[in-house]
């Protein structure tokens, strides 16, 4: 494997052909800066043509190259010959070093394609750039004017209009050793075009950084001693070069045990051989032994391998002792019949194999032998139960980048799994505990895994904490079982596809097949408190103070709170002078803001909702522009009903009520400014039927003022997450924060509507609700809001809808 194709060949060019090597360089600049074909020119004292556009560079290039062989061309290469439009960076702020270098190099033809087009750099763009009209041709223009009948090395650096240029190389009558072509700046579509045309043309190639390299596959196989029967597999392996396919075989003795779970080794290397066949990158675990196997069927540049023996798994496996010392004890192989004759009981490696797949697969994006951005394990023998022609005709693993891009998370295969007391030896009902869970109804296979680079390497880690963890406590299985405690413990990180119950994944890769359909059909992941979407409404009314202070309560006591949330105020207040300083509190804050007239109080809360319909948030919060979240300063301080009130990581711990419970809407605070939960207050709210039906032997309203015999609320459950206990029962609704659900929004504001809401005309509607079963509530056995009302205005102009 040549893992620098362009100093490889460069040197190779100049050892041979030394000063009557040819190089044709594009976009130049001023030849050294940037330039890594500099110092080969150098040494071999190469002859060449280079091309540059814009006049100060080009005045540079000719100053830096005085002397030597070379040829120029102030111009730039286009499509046809005339004149074009380019942009550039004024050179005089690089020079005094107010900007990086790097803008030297991104003069574009407009409008760019490159990092001037980039929101980043608009604003350096508008102060320095400058539009410049220069001298442009074609190539064959070029090569007619300077009489080029030969080259060895073209370089292109265009800045994204590199493919119109290369797509005019006649490689019939040039035949470049090597080629470099900027990649980075392309479109989609062009790079396609790019791999596409050398690979039409007998061009192998290697995608380096922000470039692609290309080399005539006769050269390559020269360099490598590559038999020329591999052209093919050259060929077809270079289209995709973001994805290593990581494999291993090992001998671990399973011919000699008993014949349920006997196969020969030869069998293994038989479907081994059949999965070699891919022309797709890979990285290949194996013995000396058998490294020669591989050779006989594999290109050395789209292979690479790693010997590593059997016995190296005793100390390279951190866990090997831990695993003998489980496997060893007949408490754990007598749980099933079928385990003490499986091979995890009676081979002394298999476990500790198995369970070093992650590892191996994270190792390999370390080597990272081909540059690769996505990096999947797949079991050596996969083919005794995958039909090989779905990686040798059908060519799935091509498909892999775009379905791991498009369907986020690292990817695992999981099938039903809900019968038996243990699952692979691993006790289920601590299987359960491990999982998070009250019974684990499917496993993730581990035939097949993996996903981007930088998921591979997050995900090892919480593999190595899992299996660490479930080892020291004693239990044991196979690598499934810690795949599937991490399905279940991180779904945010994990594409989980759902296999029939026979555990095979052949269907995996059928879907495969048609990409763009799985994609499409693939089932939404799951919402956990990590991507769970939320929004804050704040409703104010004629004070920026008071509406400040809320933001400020937020941010201060909940920064996950206030940084996940979208954040929108409900603008009530009728006071236009105040706009200007609302506007800018919420630019300061990072709220949206929404001018409306006067709505009241129940109006504005009624907006919230109906807006939030309409949005993709999965949960929302309400506040009034007096009710603040208290900070840490109030750790240790209880409520008049004696709960805490500092209550940390406040947004993970609601969310995760909500997704457990499934709650229409969980109420944050026990105790209110003008009363406590431990009342039911829709008593004093709902039609005298209602009351009656409800509470038969107290329906009798106080003439005026409250009385203090009100029933009581009945609660149900007291339950607990994150060390915070929250209750369940007939919560009454109130105007006081609270996180509600999408479900519950519609059942609550807008499955039946009221022109003019009041707080108690919702407060009887959803106890009713919640006594039909139709609506289920939570509240926090805790106090983190509280009122605070400084700014004052008249009674008279409160308005409730």
């Amino acid at each position: 494997m040549l893992v620098n194709i362009y100093d490889h060949v460069l040197q190779k060019i100049g050892r041979e052909k030394g000063s009557d090597a040819f190089l044709v360089n594009i976009g130049a600049m001023d030849g050294v800066m940037f330039d890594e074909s500099w110092k080969w020119m150098e040494q071999h004292s190469f002859k060449a043509l280079y091309v540059e556009p814009i006049p100060y560079q080009f005045e540079k290039l000719k100053k830096n190259l005085e002397g030597r062989n070379a040829l120029f061309e102030n111009c730039a290469i286009s499509t046809y010959d005339g004149t074009i439009q380019m942009i550039t960076i004024d050179p005089a702020p690089i020079n005094s070093v107010e900007l990086h270098e790097c803008f030297y190099g991104l003069s574009a033809v407009y409008p760019p394609k490159n990092g001037l087009s980039s929101s980043e750099n608009a604003v350096i763009v508008e102060k320095y750039g400058r539009l410049v009209v220069v001298p442009c041709m074609t190539l064959e223009t070029l090569f007619t004017k300077h009489n080029i009948e030969h080259i060895d090395v073209l370089s292109i650096d265009a800045e994204g209009h590199d493919w119109k240029i290369l797509k005019q190389l006649d490689l019939k009558k040039y035949r470049p050793q090597l080629i470099r072509v900027e990649y980075e700046s392309l479109t989609e579509k062009e790079k396609e075009e790019v791999l596409q045309f050398f690979s039409n043309n007998g061009y192998m190639f290697h995608i380096v950084g922000q470039d692609v390299d290309a080399i005539p596959i006769s050269l390559y196989e020269e360099m490598s001693g590559i038999p020329s029967t591999t052209t093919s597999i050259t060929n077809n392996v270079s289209m995709n070069s973001n994805v290593t396919i990581v494999t291993g075989l090992w001998d671990l003795g399973r011919g000699n045990i008993s014949n349920t779970f006997k196969r020969s080794y030869d069998h293994y290397k038989e479907k081994f051989i059949e999965l070699l066949k891919t022309p797709s990158n890979l990285f290949i675990y194996v013995s000396k032994e058998d490294e020669a196997l591989v050779w006989q069927h594999r290109s050395r540049h789209n292979t690479f391998v790693k010997v590593m023996e059997v016995e190296e798994f005793k100390t390279w496996f951190a866990h090997y002792d831990k695993v003998q010392e489980i496997r060893n004890k007949p408490e754990w192989s007598s749980q099933a019949g079928w385990l003490k004759e499986s091979p995890q009981a009676t081979l002394e490696y298999y476990n500790p194999i198995v369970m070093s797949k992650m590892f191996l697969l994270n190792n390999a994006t370390i080597f990272n032998p081909f540059d690769s951005t996505h990096f999947y394990w797949i079991d050596g023998g996969i083919t005794s139960t995958v039909h090989p022609g779905y990686f040798s005709h059908d060519g799935v693993f091509e498909n892999l980048e775009k379905y791991s891009n498009e369907v986020e998370g690292f990817v695992f295969l999981s099938y039903p799994y809900e019968g038996n007391s243990e699952v692979h030896g691993f006790e289920r009902r601590k299987l359960a505990q491990y999982c998070r869970t009250d019974f684990v109804r499917y496993v993730c296979r581990g035939g097949f895994f993996g996903g981007k680079r930088e998921d591979v390497n997050d995900i090892n880690g919480k593999y190595y904490a899992a299996l660490t963890s479930t080892l020291s406590d004693g239990y044991m299985g196979t690598e499934e079982s810690v795949f599937t405690i991490l399905a279940h413990n991180h779904p945010e990180l994990i594409n989980r596809f759902v296999l029939k119950g026979d555990g095979l994944i052949w269907p995996f890769f059928e879907k495969l097949k048609d990409v763009d359909n799985l994609i499409t059909t693939a089932a939404p992941r799951e919402v956990t408190y990590q991507t769970a979407k939320n929004i804050i409404y704040v409703l104010s009314f004629n004070s920026p103070e008071q509406f400040e202070s809320v933001c400020k309560s937020i941010q201060t006591s909940d920064s996950t709170m206030y940084e996940k949330s979208r954040k929108i105020l409900i603008n009530n207040s009728t006071n236009e002078e105040m706009f200007t300083k609302y506007d800018e509190l919420c630019t300061k804050y990072n709220f949206e803001e929404i001018h409306r007239e006067n709505l009241g109080v129940c109006g504005g809360r009624q907006f919230a909702a109906e807006h939030f319909a309409e949005t993709d948030a999965h949960f929302y919060m309400f506040f009034e522009d007096d009710m603040h979240l208290v900070d840490e300063s109030k750790v240790g301080s209880v409520c008049r009903n004696g709960f805490r009130q500092y209550v940390p990581n406040l947004y993970d711990k609601v969310v995760k009520i909500m997704l457990k419970e499934k709650f229409d809407f969980l109420k944050f605070s026990f105790s209110e400014f003008y009363g406590d939960n431990s009342i039911q207050w829709a008593w004093y709210n709902v039609p005298q039927s209602i009351r009656t039906e409800n509470w038969p032997n107290y329906d009798k309203l106080p003439e005026y003022g409250i009385d203090p015999n009100a029933p009581k609320t009945q609660f149900n459950n007291i339950k607990f997450i994150d060390e915070i206990p929250y209750i369940t029962g007939e919560i009454y609704y109130s105007n006081w924060p609270q996180i509600v659900s999408r479900d519950g929004n519609k059942k609550m504001f807008l499955d039946t509507k009221w022109s003019r809401p009041y707080e108690q005309t919702w407060m009887s509607h959803m106890y009713q609700l919640a006594k039909r079963n139709e609506l289920t509530a939570g509240l926090l056995l805790a106090s983190p809001v509280i009122h605070d009302r400084f700014d004052f205005y008249d009674g008279s102009e409160r308005k409730e809808s």
